[in-house]
């Protein structure tokens, strides 16, 4: 897997689904590994 130089990498991540309403962790994983979790909330009208 090639790095993004242009990227933000998890900060970003976490910014862009901290603006959506949403939560988001990330860290290493006990079995190895890391685990990213986002959960943004959606609307069913299409409204924010």
């Amino acid at each position: 897997m090639c790095a993004n130089k242009h990227g933000h990498g998890l900060a970003g991540m976490a910014e862009r689904v901290s603006l959506l309403g949403g939560d988001f962790d990330a860290g290493p994983d006990p079995r190895g590994g890391w685990t990213v979790t986002a959960t943004i909330p959606r609307t069913t009208d299409g409204s924010q």
